[in-house]
């Protein structure tokens, strides 16, 4: 995979995960899924403007990431009520670990 692929990815997940998921988004998700799709539509418009000769894959990366959000969200808001900052934060960079491992391998497919 070339390097110009993976700063794209990075930067793209960088984009859609961090500045354009609101607070409102990253609190709600875990209990709505209208916020869970509001965010992954936010998150997948810098993928569909930087990868859109591969639309396929950039509809994959917004399901996959919609149905780990609905698990981590839950997961991790769990830690966050119970007051667990370890877990919670374990828990928070394991996502973005699986984030970047799902969108790596799955994009071998498609180039």
């Amino acid at each position: 995979m070339e390097l110009a692929i993976i700063i794209k990815i990075i930067i793209c997940h960088w984009i859609g995960d961090g500045l354009l998921q609101t607070e409102k988004m990253a609190t709600q998700k875990s209990k709505s899924n209208y916020w869970l799709t509001y965010h992954v539509g936010a998150y997948s418009l810098p993928f569909i403007v930087v990868f859109y000769s591969i639309l396929p894959w950039v509809i994959l990366m917004a399901v996959l990431h919609w149905i780990q959000d609905w698990i981590t969200s839950r997961v991790n808001s769990h830690y966050l009520l119970s007051k667990n900052n370890s877990m919670f934060w374990n828990s928070i960079w394991t996502d973005q670990m699986v984030h970047y491992v799902i969108l790596f391998v799955s994009i071998t497919y498609f180039l």
